[in-house]
């Protein structure tokens, strides 16, 4: 029988087990705790048939354990080098020893090998601990027969490891929550959960819940079971193993005491794993939930990690699984989003054969399908992003199959693309549409590269030049569709199709120019700026539209300067300097053009019988000063128009210009702007 602790402060304490207490049919009890504050209340009293009562002879049957090696897929040995493949060659006779030595008790687990994965996209690894294939058919027997039981007392708020639950109904669940008014978010994992699980604690839980010990010590002694990694042994006094088909269930059971506690403080949550959202709709409720939660988890000998928990209103948005939340739209992470793009072009350089390149593009493709384009709609830009991707990866990976001779023609080409899983549901990015569109650029691609054998040199020479005096620049220019700016090691980093193309210390950087609408920018990237008063502008169509800068930015200084002289009536004299310096620098160029064209002799003596009036005029208004710079500026730009030409340049337009010389004047003058 199941006896828990509830406190009236904040919740689910602790369960024990008392098997003094008889069966009571559906009778619940209240008693008083000796703890302070707490009350003994028991409910859904378990007698014998609400426990898992199956036999360890019923569940390690020689057809069950059949099943579960069927179900092994991975072809890698354990520490004791046997394959899949070699157990299978004497299937029936390993099993049957498995079996005697399950039921006899003499069953030893083979030590883990642990191995380093490295996170996918991340610089930090993760360690994994491959089970000897016997152990996996144990694991997988125990597993697949607790699965049924507990499962049906976890909470509906929990998405992982359970059938019919996923990544994807966890972001939507949450979806569902914000969309019903549930503006605030508390965002948490807990710290280091998998290597974290007490295991005499995890052992009381499955003890109160099932009937034979023997299953319990079976248990008990894969958790406890240590490993080697290459020659050193580690004995596992904690946690579970992350890699092995048994944790996820052991896993479930033991923070399916946090739901319970949450469930407890009527809160809405979805949790994956030892990710997990709590929503609200003030932020004060959250900020409660947080300091009673933070108590309950030491309870269990776990803790929330402090730099991942933060309470976040759902109008600045967060992401969660993959997927970016912002007021109640959600779409695919950027860093997600590059990541798949990434692996798409890394896979299309591959050495594989093209067979075998269509095989795994599939694999991709499918992945995406199941996973990150159910974040999204058919018609979501994102998607659109994926199949552009998809398409330069397809056509890259054709060009180097037909320059190597691999394939010849391009019916074979289509042929062999015909297997090729569309990318979604809508018509246009049909696998037949993607694939077209793919030989169709990659034939052009090697026509180009055919028919460009003009000499290079001196070109590459201008390039090179020119590409050194960007490189000592102090502004960075992100000006390409696509792109996405991360940080990384005190170095910003441009990333095309999820590939690093470019990376510049940040203390080589005075600012920054997004002349982009489809530029990614991260979170680490603004906070870095404004801690080093770096300015951030950003740019649409040849416009200054908007700058971002630290609170301790030299411009706020510059500001405070400003107002300063404003107010001391200073501003006007400084203003008729900056226009006499722009009048001479126009005034010098027009004179430089004139000694070698001789045509501009009315335009350079118009600009100096303004500039000879402006100075004898007291600076009496902002409008007599702009009056000045206007008829100069009229001048000038008449004095271009007749150097370039009127099909070139046909006057000055400040806004919405479309003629190459306007737009690259908005576009100097649209980053000026953000440092005047």
């Amino acid at each position: 029988m199941a006896i828990h602790c509830i406190s009236r402060h904040y919740g689910l304490l602790h369960s024990v087990r008392n098997d003094k207490i008889t069966n009571c049919g559906n009778l619940s009890l209240v008693r008083h705790c000796e703890e302070e504050r707490c009350s003994i209340y028991i409910t859904n009293i378990n007698n014998e048939l609400d426990m898992f009562n199956n036999q360890l002879e019923s569940i390690f049957s020689i057809s069950n354990l059949k099943l579960s090696f069927s179900r092994i897929h991975s072809k890698t040995a354990g520490l004791d080098g046997v394959t899949p493949d070699e157990f299978a060659k004497n299937l029936d006779a390993n099993l049957k020893t498995l079996h005697t030595e399950i039921i006899s008790g003499s069953f030893a687990p083979e030590p883990f090998k642990r191995v380093q994965l490295q996170k996918e996209g991340k610089d930090d690894f993760r360690p994994i601990a491959i089970s000897s294939v016997k152990d996996k058919v144990i694991q997988n027997v125990l597993s697949n027969a607790l699965s049924a039981y507990f499962d049906k007392s976890f909470s509906n708020a929990s998405y992982a490891y359970r059938k019919d639950k996923s990544h994807i109904k966890a972001i939507h669940r949450a979806r569902d929550y914000i969309v019903q008014g549930f503006t605030e978010v508390l965002k948490s994992d807990v710290e280091s959960f998998f290597e974290n699980i007490d295991h005499d604690s995890l052992l009381k839980i499955l003890d109160q819940h099932i009937l034979d010990r023997r299953i319990t010590r079976l248990v008990s002694l894969l958790i406890q079971n240590g490993l080697f990694e290459k020659q050193s042994y580690s004995h596992h006094q904690i946690g579970v193993h992350q890699g092995d088909s048994l944790s996820p269930l052991l896993s479930n059971i033991y923070l399916d005491q946090m739901d319970k506690f949450i469930e407890n403080l009527k809160a809405p949550f979805v949790r994956y794993a030892d990710d997990f959202v709590v929503l609200a709709k003030t932020r004060e409720e959250l900020e409660a939930h947080k300091k009673v939660l933070d108590e309950f988890l030491s309870t269990i000998k776990l803790r929330l990690n402090s730099e991942k928990t933060r309470i976040i209103s759902v109008r600045d948005g967060f992401t969660f699984l993959g997927a970016c939340f912002k007021g109640k739209d959600i779409s695919i992470d950027n860093e997600t989003l590059q990541r798949q793009i990434s692996k798409l072009h890394k896979l299309a350089k591959s050495k594989l054969s093209f067979d075998k390149y269509i095989y795994a593009t599939n694999i991709l493709i499918e992945s995406a399908r199941r996973y990150l384009l159910q974040i999204v709609k058919d018609d979501s830009p994102q998607i659109s992003y994926i199949q552009t991707a998809l398409v330069d990866a397809l056509s890259n990976r054709i060009s180097k199959a037909k320059s190597s001779g691999e394939i010849t023609t391009k019916s074979i080409f289509k042929e062999k693309l015909a297997k090729l899983q569309a990318l979604s549901n809508n018509p246009k990015a049909t696998s037949e549409a993607i694939y077209d569109l793919a030989i169709a650029k990659a034939y052009d691609k090697i026509s180009l590269e055919k028919n460009a054998k003009a000499p290079m040199a001196p070109l590459e020479k201008k390039k090179r030049e020119y590409a050194e005096q960007f490189a000592k620049s102090s502004t960075l220019y992100v000006g390409k569709i696509g792109l996405f700016l991360g940080l990384s090691k005190f170095k910003f980093t441009l990333k095309e199709n999820g590939k690093v193309i470019k990376t510049v210390p940040v203390n080589q950087i005075s600012n920054i120019v997004i002349a982009s609408k489809s530029t990614g920018l991260s979170t680490s990237v603004v906070e870095m700026c404004a801690k080093n008063s770096i300015a951030i502008d950003f740019i649409d169509d040849n416009t200054y539209y908007a700058q971002l800068i630290g609170f301790n930015a030299s411009i706020s200084a510059n500001a405070a300067k400003q107002l300063e002289v404003i107010q001391k009536n200073e501003h006007l004299h400084i203003a008729k300097e900056f226009i006499e310096g722009k009048a001479k620098n126009q005034l010098n160029f027009l004179k430089y053009l004139h000694r070698y064209h001789q045509k501009f002799d009315s335009h350079i003596d118009k600009i100096e019988s303004s500039l000879k009036r402006l100075k004898i005029v007291e600076t009496s208004g902002q409008s007599a000063l702009m009056g000045f710079e206007g008829e100069m500026a009229a001048v000038y730009w008449d004095a271009v128009k007749l150097h370039l030409g009127e099909e070139v340049f046909s006057g000055r337009i400040t806004q919405g210009a479309s003629d190459p010389v306007n737009s690259a004047l908005n576009y100097g003058y649209a980053i000026l702007y953000g440092r005047a």
